[in-house]
């Protein structure tokens, strides 16, 4: 269960009221979201959707760096197979040179 959500009337002394209040999650540490908005329901909207962009973010980050992964393995596999291929007409690479050329 998330933590609630708290509001905050801090108004600027500026004319721009877009950011009179802010929403943050109870329990808050610097680094941490927060949103804004002109009213508290605004600001409670825009923590929101900015966590559901961070966790759609997350999402894709550990796709890439799953896929990152699958594709150095396939590398690895096939440079592997080609060894065998080649190894007895008299080239071969070391391990280590395999684990270098697929980084």
């Amino acid at each position: 269960m998330s933590a609630r959500i708290l509001t905050l009337y801090a108004p600027l002394k500026i004319d721009y009221r877009g950011c009179d209040w802010c929403a943050y999650r109870d329990g808050y540490e610097p680094g941490a979201t927060i949103g804004y908005g002109s009213t508290e329901d605004e600001a409670r909207a825009d923590l929101l959707a900015m966590e559901a962009a961070d966790t759609v973010a997350d999402r894709c980050q550990r796709e890439i760096e799953r896929r990152d992964g699958t594709a150095r393995d396939l590398v690895e596999s096939l440079l592997g197979a080609a060894l065998l291929i080649v190894g007895p007409i008299g080239l071969s690479l070391g391990a280590e040179t395999i684990r270098l050329l697929c980084m």
